[in-house]
């Protein structure tokens, strides 16, 4: 018991949490992944996916289990999908935005005091419903209705087209000196690291 406590007291100290801005620009950014998915697949009943904060418990509780520094994997605990320090490029992005049940997601990202090195954690809801082919949003399940992207909103969302991906605001604490030039350049931000590699 001392032990799990422990654990949670050092992730306390290493979770980076995101603002609500930081939150709304990822779930907008993944959300027009999963509409580029659905056209380009023919999927039907993709669903929006929609940040639920409460769900970053359940990644805390799996960090616990891992002591904080897992390997790259994939738990499934049905309602449940965890995506243990996911390594994000090209070919791995499918991984999180394919499957069409997903409803709600959260992110943690920590940094592994043994490893010292920057940790993405994610975690979605899904209904277990198949993917059905057909043009985007054609197909949505009870309670649920197709927004302009093509994907199954819950209620009356009307989602925005997402014309260019999201970064986060010009701030001055985002630059740093280039060691060789001597010129100032954009830090690369975690959002990049994961989109924009």
């Amino acid at each position: 018991m001392k032990a799990t406590l422990l654990a949670l007291v050092l992730l306390v100290h290493t979770v980076h949490p995101l603002s609500r801005a930081e939150m709304d620009m990822f779930v907008k950014a993944f959300n027009g992944a999963r509409s580029d998915f659905a056209k380009n697949a023919h999927i039907a009943n993709m669903n929006q996916v929609e940040y639920d904060s409460d769900l970053e418990k359940e990644i805390y509780a799996q960090l616990a289990i891992t002591g904080g520094c897992p390997m790259t994997d994939v738990v499934e605990k049905d309602p449940l999908v965890f995506y243990m320090n996911f390594k994000m490029d090209n070919s791995e992005e499918s991984r999180l935005v394919s499957d069409a049940d997903r409803t709600h997601m959260a992110f943690v990202t920590t940094n592994c005091l043994d490893y010292g090195k920057e940790m993405h954690h994610f975690v979605f809801k899904k209904t277990n419903a198949a993917k059905i082919h057909g043009p985007p949003g054609s197909k949505c399940s009870s309670g649920r209705k197709a927004n302009s992207d093509g994907l199954c909103a819950l209620g009356k969302s009307y989602g925005r087209k997402i014309v260019e991906r999201y970064r986060i605001p010009i701030r001055e604490e985002d630059y740093e000196q280039d060691p060789l030039t001597g010129k100032m350049r954009k830090k690369e931000s975690w959002l990049d690291k994961i989109f924009y590699k």
